[in-house]
């Protein structure tokens, strides 16, 4: 990832290990897992962990986009210095 930003000829600015504004699970992934949940029904946990496990077999795509939400809020974030950033 590092030699693909530098191909890019970004600044890497460092932030927290954890940032609720920053991290790709809160604004990408989890809202995916939950769409791709919603209105089921399991009858077992067994089920909910084989259904979690076909999610995790996504596209290349998917991963891409995921990147470019966290590049576009990571710039709002420093647009407001910072300060929390609600959609």
């Amino acid at each position: 990832m590092q030699n693909y930003i530098e191909t890019l000829d970004w600044e890497c600015l460092h932030h927290p290990p954890y940032s609720p504004d920053l991290a790709p699970s809160d604004f990408h992934l989890f809202p995916a897992l939950k769409k791709n949940l919603a209105k089921r029904r399991f009858v077992s946990n067994t089920e909910v962990k084989q259904a979690v496990k076909r999610f995790r077999m996504q596209s290349p795509e998917f991963l891409l986009e995921g990147f470019l939400k966290l590049i576009k809020w990571y710039d709002k974030c420093l647009n407001v210095l910072g300060t929390y950033v609600e959609k």
